[in-house]
């Protein structure tokens, strides 16, 4: 089992983010997707803090190492 966390400032940046990771990738190698927000208030303005975390199975290295779909690789897992 592995993860891929996202983090961004704005939530469509995520909503963009997560699902350009996740073109490609069969649903079978998916465990588990969670989402969270956090929100802090400086007392000039409010803060966001969006982030993502996916949890997926190591199959999916192998995977798309089969099926030469590189752009997931990095020197890191899967980071892009």
């Amino acid at each position: 089992m592995r993860i891929k966390m996202f983090d961004c400032e704005h939530e469509i940046d995520l909503e963009i983010q997560v699902n350009d990771w996740l073109d490609g990738i069969d649903d079978q190698f998916i465990i588990d997707i969670q989402y969270r927000v956090a929100v802090m208030y400086d007392e000039r303005s409010q803060v966001y803090c969006y982030t993502c975390m996916i949890i997926y199975s190591d199959d999916l290295e192998a995977y798309l190492n089969r099926h030469k779909k590189g752009r997931y690789k990095s020197n890191v897992g899967l980071n892009k």
